[in-house]
């Protein structure tokens, strides 16, 4: 994540990241869109969900074995 310096609502997008990068974000993701929607490669603990996992099948050893 970045943010310009020029960035006028700074302390708002620093929210919006905070957000966006959390596990409340990746859990309204899957359950909301499905586990298949959820961004891969952001968040270790994302691949301890079972219905993750099962979404990210071909993918998800990689991918979590690239982050660690």
């Amino acid at each position: 994540w970045a943010m310009p310096k020029t960035t006028k609502n700074a302390d708002a997008a620093a929210k919006f990241m905070l957000w966006a990068s959390s596990k409340k974000y990746e859990n309204l993701v899957g359950e909301k869109l499905g586990w298949a929607r959820v961004p891969s490669g952001k968040r270790a603990s994302t691949y301890a969900i079972a219905q993750y996992q099962k979404a990210a099948g071909s993918f998800g050893d990689i991918t979590l074995k690239s982050i660690e």
